[in-house]
């Protein structure tokens, strides 16, 4: 296995008299192969445990249903603690889109889709990171040096191939106060797919041959079978992995592929159709050049189907309307405000 990024430079921080690590945790690959890691590295260099704290930022309607009892079963297995759950108090991701939809319909900016995408992910920015930075003030008000643990890496993508993996924090709200400093530590950031699969004990050949199993005998919905399955198979990890997903992210996410996609909405109808019921009424595509509601048209009535096709067409009339946009599938979008 690879060795944690900057190990040695995070060491010295956490000799600093109060000095603690916050784990993030997810419920995915990257984060459980992190905290795995994290969580032996910290017996080995004998760091104390009540020094250290497990985080997750819960997306209520956007997670997976098996999500929240992954996380607290496996946390509790390795480390003996509860995780620390946060929330984005004024509701999840579908009503960021919800509100963010509402606020550009009263300030007349019809030609801008609400939804979240690659290049604005204020999903992202607001229902996890703000949260979780919030938890940093208000758990370790000063006097602080504390180490926020994420398992991204840069196999991911090029922008996360050129992430800073031990940056100190300067802006608010965790920027240096009271003698509190703030560095997010990305300790997994060489890690490979097959070393993630690895830490976890399992190789990307026998995953493979679980998700063959899963597509012959699991029907789409009956969450006891896929339990049965993965018991038999001693799968502990996120099971939307056994389901053939790449990711484990929101279980309908902006930036998912089609096949996870197809994924979200056969184990998550009600899901979809909430959201299926926004993108007909905006307009605006779930994604750039992909419809989520063309996806799970059997979870759609005929009615549905038909203000589906009328949004289409309102869609191609705005873009008939606004040809100078940069994006020749959808008007510019722009940042959260």
């Amino acid at each position: 296995m690879p060795t944690l990024v900057r190990e040695h430079e995070v060491l010295n921080l956490l000799r600093k008299e109060r000095s603690v690590l916050l784990i993030n945790t997810s419920g995915g690959k990257d984060s459980d192969a992190m905290l795995t890691e994290v969580w032996a590295w910290i017996h080995r260099h004998q760091i104390a445990s009540e020094r250290t704290y497990i985080i997750t930022a819960d997306l209520n309607r956007n997670e997976w249903h098996f999500a929240r009892e992954h996380i607290r079963t496996f946390t509790q297995a390795l480390t003996g603690k509860e995780p620390i759950i946060v929330q984005r108090p004024q509701g999840d991701v579908l009503q960021m889109w919800e509100d963010r939809y509402e606020k550009l319909q009263a300030e007349g900016r019809t030609t801008t889709p609400h939804w979240s995408s690659a290049a604005h992910r204020y999903c992202t920015a607001g229902a996890k990171r703000a949260q979780i930075h919030k938890a940093i003030v208000r758990l370790f008000p000063k006097d602080t040096v504390v180490i926020n643990c994420i398992g991204l890496r840069a196999e991911e993508s090029s922008r996360r191939s050129r992430a800073n993996t031990l940056k100190y924090h300067q802006s608010s709200p965790t920027a240096p106060t009271l003698n509190r400093h703030v560095y997010t530590w990305l300790p997994i950031h060489n890690y490979s797919l097959r070393d993630v699969w690895n830490t976890l004990g399992w190789t990307l050949e026998e995953l493979h041959l679980l998700q063959k199993d899963v597509r012959e005998r699991v029907t789409p919905g009956d969450y006891a079978k896929l339990e049965e399955v993965c018991r038999e198979w001693d799968y502990r990890w996120g099971k939307s992995y056994a389901l053939g997903n790449t990711r484990m992210s929101c279980a309908l996410c902006v930036m998912a592929n089609q096949h996870d996609l197809q994924n979200g909405i056969a184990w998550n109808p009600e899901h979809f159709r909430a959201i299926s019921e926004l993108e007909r009424r905006s307009s605006f595509s779930f994604q750039p050049d992909q419809w989520l509601s063309d996806l799970g048209h059997e979870f759609l009535d005929p009615d549905e189907l038909e203000e589906l096709a009328d949004a289409k067409l309102r869609n191609l009339e705005l873009k008939r309307l606004n040809p100078g946009t940069k994006n020749p599938q959808l008007p510019t979008q722009l940042p959260l405000i």
